[in-house]
């Protein structure tokens, strides 16, 4: 078969650039009819468009830059939580956890306070990215006396929201023994599991959690902690469909 008709077959059958297609299957190794079909399958024969992965571009159509940087900027200069009094007239407690972009227009944020609570809850909105103002919110936790929560952290897994934070005893200031514990909700914040203790793991403060790209665990959500031997353990959260 000639070269050029090759090239005509493919390109009457969808293959948008049948020469740099056949190029990169000889350069992978990869037999022409599996890269045609990954080409098909991935994207209608090789257009430059946003894939259905669960991510912010979930289904947008063409790639472009407008598009890219409209949706990719996590930019969130807002404020989210009102405060009262002046400075230095209230000891709230806030703490600022984690936050992602859930879709175009708000941003997923998780974050702590003992403001007008019986101890240091975890509250979490739903926050416009123009103005701050939360669509919805909802405190996670009723905690009392000396239940204090702590770093809580928040990531998409599929089409849910997974939560995570920490409980401990203030009662003493030298047992800061955290009990983890992990939820998932909705995209309205709405629970869909009672949370559950997590054992065996921790969390670090300077690490979120973030989304595998690839693998065996694309979409999945992770984070990286210590373990009892001294080295680092990635955990890996599964579900959210």
């Amino acid at each position: 078969m000639a070269a050029d008709t090759l090239i005509e077959r493919l390109h009457a059958g969808g293959i948008v650039h049948p020469k740099v297609t056949i190029a990169e299957a000889q350069h992978a190794g990869l037999r022409l009819a599996v890269a045609c079909a990954m080409l098909e399958k991935e994207t209608a024969g090789g257009h430059n468009v946003f894939g259905h992965d669960p991510t912010i571009f979930v289904g947008a159509g063409k790639v472009t830059k407008a598009k890219y940087l409209a949706n990719d900027s996590t930019v969130f200069d807002q404020g989210y939580w009102t405060i009262p009094g002046s400075i230095g007239d209230n000891d709230t407690n806030a703490e600022t956890g984690q936050f992602f972009k859930l879709d175009a227009t708000n941003f997923a944020i998780a974050h702590t306070s003992s403001d007008g609570r019986g101890a240091r809850d975890v509250r979490l909105v739903l926050a416009a990215a123009a103005t701050g103002v939360p669509p919805a919110s909802a405190w996670i936790t009723a905690n009392a006396a000396n239940q204090q929560a702590v770093m809580p952290k928040i990531g998409p897994l599929g089409k849910r929201i997974f939560l995570s934070y920490g409980l401990w005893d203030s009662t003493s200031r030298t047992n800061h023994a955290i009990t983890w514990y992990g939820q998932l909700l909705d995209q309205t914040l709405k629970p869909v599991a009672d949370p559950v203790k997590l054992s065996g793991v921790e969390f670090v403060a300077a690490q979120p959690l973030f989304t595998f790209p690839a693998g065996p665990n694309a979409g999945q959500l992770g984070w990286v902690s210590g373990n009892a031997q001294g080295g680092m353990t990635v955990n890996v959260v599964h579900g959210g469909a």
